[in-house]
């Protein structure tokens, strides 16, 4: 009975939050539509068990709708905070080959010579729909970035997160940031007790999966000889940093890449 209420009920819902969309006032319908659907379902665990409402249904809507679904009790709100549940809808997401849950993110800077001489810059993001660019579909939505008021870059990116660095006008690290553009959550970082200013670094950004946790590596090489390395890694679990140990002779010609689980 409930593999049969459950085929009748995918289908309806995939009509209803279809990654095509049409206008936005329709498609905003649509979503709605389909929140209110979703959320009947729990009105009555006799006709679906909740687990399976969460792991063949939840853990197909995008973020922004998924987030709204919080709304239905503090039960759902827990359920869908939990690890095991986040961890699943981004492996399903991920694995989504028509990419209708990805988005590109694109930087575009530049600056301006005012009368007087002075110059201001400025940077801002916007982010594309990948099944929109593959499917020759269009518009492109621009992501607000909290205005710090200096220059800002991206230092790395794992699962839809970005480490953020704002910068001095020589591009010393003043702050770290972890961005969350899904939500536009910004949350600032610890110091890490390192002293970046005139020295050589670079940042690294990834999932340690053993561990179950984000981590930032932090490379730092001092003047004048630059032959030694402080390393230094945060733990998005533990919100703290902790120094790994100095390695000799290290090169820091450009942040650490993170592919297939491993800083290289």
């Amino acid at each position: 009975k409930q593999k049969k209420i459950l085929k009748e009920k995918l289908p309806q819902l995939a009509s209803l939050m279809e990654s095509s969309p049409p206008p936005p006032m329709e498609t905003s319908k649509r979503r709605a539509a389909a929140t209110a659907s979703i959320a009947s379902l729990s009105n009555d665990n006799s006709v679906l068990p909740i687990e399976l409402i969460f792991f063949e249904i939840l853990i197909r809507l995008p973020v922004k709708t998924l987030l709204k679904m919080r709304s239905v009790s503090k039960s759902w709100i827990s359920r869908i905070s939990t690890p095991e549940f986040v961890k699943a809808h981004l492996n399903f997401s991920a694995n989504n080959r028509e990419f209708s849950h990805h988005r590109v993110l694109s930087i575009r800077s530049g600056s301006h010579i005012h009368d007087d001489g002075h110059i201001t810059r400025w940077r801002y993001f916007r982010t594309f729909s990948l099944y929109a660019i593959l499917y020759g579909e269009s518009p492109c939505f621009p992501v607000e970035l909290h205005n710090f008021g200096v220059s800002y870059n991206v230092l790395g990116s794992c699962d839809g997160l970005f480490v953020i660095s704002k910068t001095w006008y020589d591009n010393d690290i003043e702050n770290l940031f972890l961005w969350n553009p899904s939500i536009r959550k910004l949350s600032k970082l610890p110091y890490s007790g390192t002293d970046v200013r005139k020295r050589r670094f670079a940042y690294g950004f990834g999932y340690i999966e053993c561990q179950n946790d984000y981590q930032i590596v932090e490379i730092v090489a001092s003047k004048p000889s630059y032959l030694i390395a402080d390393i230094s890694v945060y733990s998005l679990r533990n919100n703290s940093w902790k120094t790994i140990q100095e390695f000799p002779s290290i090169s820091l010609p450009e942040n650490v890449k993170f592919v297939k689980g491993k800083l290289h």
